[in-house]
């Protein structure tokens, strides 16, 4: 409770590096985006009312085999 109230040991650096974790998918594999907006065509809807809203009929492993297919073809 203590270190929890102190205001300095909160705001002390060095408690998790800058940089660190895992990377994001999309800096680690060149075309991802792509690769997976053409496994999405044809399988999303959206909303009418905002754009950036879409949903797929897709499950994860349905996306993952399409993926694998478009890395192999």
């Amino acid at each position: 409770m203590r270190e929890l109230e102190d205001e300095e040991c909160l705001n002390q650096a060095g408690i998790r590096k800058t940089g660190g974790g895992r990377k994001k998918a999309t800096d680690q594999l060149a075309g991802i985006d792509q690769a997976f907006q053409e496994v999405l065509r044809g399988h999303t809807a959206g909303e009418s009312m905002d754009e950036k809203v879409k949903w797929t009929s897709l499950s994860r492993s349905e996306i993952a085999k399409g993926l694998k297919k478009e890395d192999s073809g």
